[in-house]
């Protein structure tokens, strides 16, 4: 079980133990068996940056670019980001992508424009989009 500890005010610390979904009050001025500071935590979900780009397995520079940018945010911030991708296909594919995939758009298509803004305008978990493309 991983738990990540932030220091707060009065010699005490908060752990929120990602396993039980709760937040432990440790207050270091009394013994153990007075500490009763279970809380229940509501479970948030991280915020989500989506990046609209073309993505592997497709076969482009850019879709390396893209994986590999993905990549090396995910290594760095992963544990406080959610990274998902939106890739773009300018044909009919039988293109099987990674989980990380949430989306696909046929550029080809223009209703499917609409749609996908809708989608991710109803996602309250889109914090911000990463837009990669070529003319």
């Amino acid at each position: 079980m991983r738990a990540n500890i932030f220091p707060i005010l009065n010699n005490s610390l908060i752990v929120y133990k990602e396993t039980i979904k709760n937040i432990s009050i440790l207050n270091f001025n009394t013994s153990p068996e007075t500490q009763k500071g279970i809380i229940p935590f509501k479970h948030k979900e991280l915020p989500e940056i989506l990046f609209i780009t073309s993505y592997p397995p497709r076969e482009c520079g850019i879709a390396t670019y893209s994986q590999d940018l993905r990549n090396a945010i995910q290594e760095k911030f992963g544990h406080s980001l959610s990274l998902k991708i939106c890739a773009l296909e300018a044909k009919e594919s039988d293109l099987t992508y990674p989980d990380e995939v949430k989306y696909i758009l046929h550029t080809q298509e223009e209703d499917q424009y609409a749609s996908l803004t809708k989608k991710i305008n109803a996602d309250k978990n889109i914090k911000m989009i990463f837009l990669q493309h070529e003319f």
